[in-house]
């Protein structure tokens, strides 16, 4: 005889539940309270876990090398106080101690006191990036810094061009390349 879909449905659902049954009936109302509380803890915690691996990641795309393309960026402006201009971050990992082969790192000033102030606006600054460990990190010319227009603010990401400007590595090579930046918005 087939076991129908609903009856599995019920049996997966009713075994977890007779099991249950008879330590429940020995609990005091305290005791089956603090049991829920338990389960409401370790439900919220999944869901919070659940919601920061599918949370936005950002990325970068650069045009160095055979092209930079990293897969998570995020962006947050820090307030120096004293009247002197605030600085607007860009990296492509939160964690210094990331082994990602693939880096990137903007730093510039900026008088926008908050990242929705940063649409519109370009900012100048130093830039940072890398295709691998083996090639060498690039750097834009500190006689001519680089720059990023930001374009647009959706919810949580902030989106921008990385204007042309001269780049240099270690070994020599220098070029002037363009690219693109979906940053998430950190938290002050």
């Amino acid at each position: 005889m087939r076991n129908p879909k609903w009856l599995t449905l019920c049996s997966f659902f009713l075994f977890p539940l007779s099991l249950a049954t008879p330590v429940l009936v020995g609990c005091s109302k305290e005791e089956m309270n603090k049991m829920v509380e338990q389960v409401q803890s370790k439900t919220t915690a999944a869901v919070k876990e659940t919601v920061a691996k599918i949370a936005p990641t950002g990325s970068v795309q650069i045009a160095l090398d055979d092209g930079i393309d990293i897969p998570s960026c995020s962006v947050r402006l820090l307030s120096m106080g004293a009247g002197r201009a605030n600085v607007v971050q860009i990296r492509s990992y939160r964690d210094e101690s990331s082994d990602q082969p693939q880096s990137f790192l903007f730093q510039g000033t900026t008088a926008a006191n908050s990242v929705k102030e940063l649409v519109g606006a370009t900012v100048t600054g130093q830039l940072f990036a890398q295709s691998n460990r083996e090639l060498g990190l690039w750097q834009s010319d500190s006689e001519s810094p680089a720059s990023i227009k930001f374009l647009s603010i959706k919810e949580t990401e902030l989106f921008g061009e990385i204007n042309q400007s001269q780049m240099l590595r270690v070994d020599g090579k220098n070029a002037f390349p363009s690219g693109a930046i979906k940053a998430v918005i950190e938290k002050p």
